[in-house]
């Protein structure tokens, strides 16, 4: 079988962790891997460190510089994002037109085992595949509004940290052209910047994936998953810990991950803070509330594997 190809989009705020999820995914991949990163304002010295972390694992990489200017009238609606996420929409012009698939991964992830099978994965005819995304409620909102919660559960929408797409497909589709013209028609009228646009244009043609492979912090923090015998039934591969680290079960195997990139790459990045006694009693609080609200939180079922969401809009779950 062929090189499982990958890509990131990052600048100097995010390559830190760019380089850790890069790590974490080649000590673990079972076959060769080829990189693509595309960047913008990158430091030579970055550059170089996450050439470091490829070669030391026999990988491929190419980083690729891109114009900031490409994205300089989409909306960055939160602070902590850059135009950097917008990068990934433009990946099919930069990689050569005879690629078929590729797998795109954000930079705050890390990965748990093997990513092949991931690489893999039928997509059903699909351009693209991508775990289902949780839409969070209100506790209040979920007492006062049963309705509320159901409609949530019916929005077939997904989150776009982790992408695997046929490119041919995607490009036949135009898909990059449609999702640029949607969000720039958009404004600031939707707050979750490429993921909106991209629901909106693929809505009737994606592959729903396990959340095994993109279990963002939502997951652990709003769903039955906040008990360790409920994760180990998953098994997720992939953790999207997004920016609530602090907290998440998994912490340890990022800040040792971390640890390694700082040591070995020269990474700078602030270490994992201590869990608080206030962390303590939220994450407490949590696992009562499920005996106590059961219906507060969603069931697993929905984020199972293998659907084809064009075979199945509407779906109440």
């Amino acid at each position: 079988m062929g090189r499982i190809q990958v890509a990131f989009s990052t600048d100097e705020r995010f390559v830190a962790q760019t380089g850790v999820a890069l790590h974490t995914l080649l000590k673990r991949a079972s076959r060769p891997v080829a990189v693509t990163v595309l960047s913008s304002g990158l430091a030579e010295a970055d550059r170089h460190r996450l050439e470091a972390v490829a070669r030391r694992f026999g990988a491929m990489i190419r980083v690729i510089a891109v114009d900031p200017n490409l994205a300089a009238d989409l909306p960055i609606l939160h602070r902590r994002m850059s135009p950097a996420v917008y990068f990934r929409l433009w990946l099919a012009d930069f990689l050569p037109g005879n690629m078929d698939r590729i797998l795109y991964l954000d930079s705050d992830i890390i990965c748990r085992g093997d990513i092949a099978p991931l690489f893999d994965a039928d997509l059903g005819g699909a351009t693209l595949g991508a775990v289902r995304q949780f839409r969070t409620s209100r506790w209040g909102s979920v007492l006062l509004r049963p309705s509320y919660r159901a409609s949530l559960m019916r929005a077939d929408l997904f989150n776009s940290g982790v992408l695997l797409i046929d490119l041919k497909r995607w490009r036949a589709r135009g898909i990059a052209d449609a999702v640029l013209a949607w969000r720039r028609a958009s404004g600031q009228l939707t707050r979750l910047h490429d993921q909106d646009a991209l629901n909106a244009i693929l809505r009737d043609d994606w592959h729903q994936l396990s959340a095994r492979w993109n279990f963002g912090n939502w997951f652990y923090r709003h769903t039955g998953y906040c008990f360790a015998r409920n994760r180990a039934r998953l098994a997720p591969m992939i953790v999207h810990y997004s920016h609530y680290l602090r907290s998440d079960p998994y912490r340890a195997e990022y800040a040792a991950a971390l640890a390694e990139c700082v040591r070995d790459y020269g990474f700078a990045l602030k270490d994992v803070p201590p869990l608080t006694l206030l962390s303590r009693a939220k994450r407490l609080i949590r696992q009562l509330h499920v005996f106590c609200m059961p219906f507060g939180y969603a069931p697993a079922r929905p984020y199972g594997e293998g659907r084809t969401i064009a075979r199945t809009v509407g779906d109440p779950c």
